[in-house]
C-alpha cells in the first residue's frame, strides 16, 4: 500500500513540472516580450545615463628622517583643505566641484586619489592643481629641513676645525715640555761638569800645604753644595714636574682627539640623513581610462534580462490561472 502511494506521489510530480512547462511554452511570446522589452529598455537607459570616469594620480609622500607628513593627516587634508583651495585657485562653482577620494595604499607611503566625474578633463585639472599644492608644501618642508640639516653640518664643520686647532696647540706644548727637557739635562750636564771640576780642584789643594788654600777648599765646598741644591731642583722639575705636564697634556690630547671622532662619526650621520632625502613625487600622473566605469551597460542588461525573465516567468503563471478561473466558471 505504502509502495502504491509512493509511486502515485512521483506520478503527481511529474504532472506538475510537465504542466509548469506546458505552461512556459504555451506563454513563451509573453516571456519573451518582457525579456526583450526589458533588455533594450535597460540598454537604452544606460546610453542616455551621463558617462562617469574615475580619474586617478598616486602620490608617495617624502621623507627626511621620518616621513614629511602623516599619510592619515595628508589624507584629511585632501579631503577636505585641498578642494577649498583649488576652488579659489581655478575659480570653480563650489556646485561643480567633484567629491576627492583619497585612500592610503596598506603599509606603504602612497596615497591614491580618486575623482568620479562626468567631466574628466575638468577632475585631471583639479587633480593637477592638488598635487601642486602637496608639491609645494611638503617642497617648503624639505627645503627648511636641508637648510637646518645643512647649518648643522656647517656648525660640526667648524667644531672640527676648531678641535683641530686645539690638537695642533697641545701637539705644541709637547714639543714644548720635550726642549725643556733637554735644555734641563744640558744644565744638569754642565752642574755635573762644573762640579766634578771643584772636587778635582778641592782634592789639589788639600794635597798642598798652604795656609791659604783652606779657606778656598771651604769655598769651593759651598759652591759645591749650592751646585748640588740646584743640579737636584733641575732633577726634580725633570723626572717629576715635566712628566706630569706631559700626561696632563696627552690626557687632554686624547680627549680632543675623542670629540674629533665623535664629531666626525655625528657629521657622517648627519650627511647619511641628508642623502635619504626623499622629496614627495607623483608616481601616476593624473589620467583616466577611456572606458566609462559607469554606466556599465552589459551589468544593467544581464541584470535587466535575469530579472525580466522570472517576472515574464511568474506573469505567465499569473495569467493562466486567470485563464482558467474564468474557463471554470
Amino acid at each position: 500500500m505504502e509502495t502504491r502511494n509512493k509511486g502515485t506521489a512521483i506520478y503527481e510530480d511529474e504532472i506538475n513540472l510537465y504542466d509548469c512547462w506546458k505552461v512556459i511554452v504555451k506563454r513563451k511570446y509573453l516571456i519573451a516580450g518582457i525579456f526583450l522589452i526589458s533588455v533594450i529598455t535597460a540598454g537604452i537607459i544606460s546610453l542616455l545615463m551621463p558617462k562617469i570616469s574615475m580619474v586617478m594620480t598616486v602620490l608617495e609622500i617624502g621623507k627626511a628622517l621620518s616621513l614629511i607628513e602623516d599619510p592619515n593627516h595628508l589624507k584629511v587634508k585632501i579631503d577636505i583643505i585641498y578642494p577649498f583651495n583649488t576652488i579659489s585657485r581655478l575659480n570653480i562653482p563650489e556646485d561643480e566641484m567633484p567629491d576627492i577620494k583619497a585612500e592610503i595604499i596598506k603599509d606603504t607611503s602612497l596615497i591614491n586619489v580618486t575623482i568620479k566625474s562626468p567631466k574628466p578633463e575638468f577632475a585631471l585639472k583639479i587633480l593637477y592643481d592638488i598635487n601642486k599644492q602637496i608639491a609645494e608644501e611638503h617642497g617648503s618642508l624639505i627645503s627648511n629641513y636641508k637648510i637646518d640639516m645643512g647649518n648643522k653640518m656647517k656648525n660640526l664643520s667648524l667644531q672640527i676645525n676648531i678641535l683641530k686647532k686645539e690638537k695642533e696647540t697641545v701637539f705644541s706644548k709637547i714639543k714644548i715640555n720635550e726642549k725643556n727637557k733637554a735644555e734641563l739635562r744640558g744644565q744638569i750636564q754642565r752642574i755635573d761638569f762644573r762640579i766634578q771640576k771643584i772636587l778635582e780642584e778641592t782634592n789639589r789643594l788639600n794635597l798642598q800645604t798652604n795656609p791659604n788654600n783652606v779657606l778656598s777648599s771651604i769655598l769651593f765646598n759651598n759652591e759645591t753644595q749650592l751646585s748640588q741644591r740646584y743640579r737636584n731642583e733641575l732633577e726634580d722639575r725633570l723626572n717629576i714636574s715635566l712628566p706630569k705636564e706631559e700626561l696632563e697634556i696627552r690626557i687632554g690630547l686624547e680627549r680632543i682627539e675623542k670629540s674629533i671622532k665623535d664629531t666626525a662619526r655625528e657629521e657622517e650621520a648627519l650627511q647619511n640623513q641628508i642623502n635619504t632625502i626623499r622629496e614627495t613625487k607623483v608616481l601616476i600622473s593624473p589620467s583616466y581610462s577611456k572606458t566609462p566605469i559607469k554606466p556599465n551597460i552589459k551589468k544593467n542588461m544581464a541584470i535587466a534580462g535575469i530579472t525580466s525573465l522570472f517576472a515574464g516567468i511568474f506573469l505567465a503563471f499569473f495569467v493562466e490561472y486567470v485563464a482558467k478561473m474564468r474557463f471554470r466558471q
